[in-house]
C-alpha cells in the first residue's frame, strides 16, 4: 500500500470493525462487545459543538456515540437499541449537523459533526435507515 493510500484511509475517520482502544474501553463499560461493532465513524465535534474526537458506533442491535476525552458523565450517548428507534435523520444547522434518532415521539441527538464530515455521516444515516428497514 502506497503512502497516498494510507493517508486517504487514515483521514476518512471511518473504520469498518473495531474502533480505537480508547473507544472500545468505553463500549465495554456500557455492555457493547468491540467485536459487535460493524461501523465506527469519527466526528470532529462534541454535542455542544466543541472540538473533540467523538465516535458514532453502529452494531447490529444498537447505536451509540462515544467521546473519550469528555468528562465521565458526558462520554457516552446511548446506547440506543435499534428496535426502539423508528427513524433517523440528519438535522443540519449553521456549520454543523446532528445525527438524530426518533425514539418515543422525540428526536434525540446522537452525535454532532462539522460540515466537513457531512458525507461520512450521510452514509451512516443511510446505513442506519437500511438496518431499520430490514429488522
Amino acid at each position: 500500500m502506497g503512502k497516498t493510500e494510507k493517508s486517504a484511509r487514515r483521514d476518512t475517520g471511518i473504520v469498518i470493525g473495531q474502533p480505537p482502544e480508547e473507544v472500545t474501553s468505553e463500549l465495554r463499560q456500557c455492555g457493547i462487545r468491540p467485536a459487535a461493532v460493524r461501523v465506527a465513524i469519527r466526528s470532529d465535534l462534541d454535542l455542544r459543538g466543541g472540538q473533540a474526537s467523538s465516535w458514532l458506533i453502529i452494531t447490529d442491535e444498537s447505536v451509540v456515540a462515544v467521546t473519550p476525552s469528555a468528562p465521565s458523565g458526558d462520554r457516552i450517548v446511548g446506547p440506543f437499541a435499534l428496535n426502539s428507534i423508528s427513524k433517523v435523520r440528519v438535522f443540519t444547522g449553521v456549520g454543523s449537523s446532528f445525527l438524530q434518532a426518533y425514539i418515543q415521539n422525540l428526536y434525540v441527538d446522537v452525535i454532532r459533526f462539522s460540515n466537513a464530515r457531512r458525507e461520512e455521516f450521510n452514509r451512516a444515516h443511510l446505513y442506519l435507515e437500511g438496518l431499520l428497514e430490514n429488522r
